[in-house]
């Protein structure tokens, strides 16, 4: 989280299969790890184009792929942060909940199916 005059921006890495969801504009709820109880609120301002690898580029294929369910690339996404009563040191850590369009149980299990074969062939 970066907090200047104008206000707070804080960026979340979003797995590469689930970035077509995000949107600028989408509502974002921040749980910061120095501040546990206290979630911060914002909106997506931009989702990176371009995927970033998820590992350095000196491990091998199967070492970045250590599960089936993960995903080895990233979209960074930024996040405007509407709370004004920051109090947090700089390299903040923390989890992003991105709200995107709701889902029915059958879209998410053949969207986890389709993920898992993509890593498979």
């Amino acid at each position: 989280v970066i907090v200047s005059g104008e206000g707070a921006v804080a960026w979340a890495g979003v797995e590469q299969a689930d970035a077509p969801a995000v949107a600028a504009g989408q509502s974002v709820s921040l749980l910061v790890d120095e501040q546990p109880f206290a979630p911060l609120n914002g909106r997506v301002t931009q989702v990176a184009r371009r995927a970033r690898p998820n590992h350095d580029k000196s491990e091998s294929g199967a070492a970045a792929r250590q599960s089936l369910l993960g995903d080895d690339r990233y979209h960074v996404v930024q996040i405007a942060v509407d709370d004004a009563r920051l109090t947090l040191l700089p390299g903040a850590h923390g989890t992003a909940k991105i709200t995107t369009e709701r889902s029915n149980i059958g879209s998410l299990v053949v969207d986890s199916v389709r993920r898992a074969l993509q890593r498979v062939l």
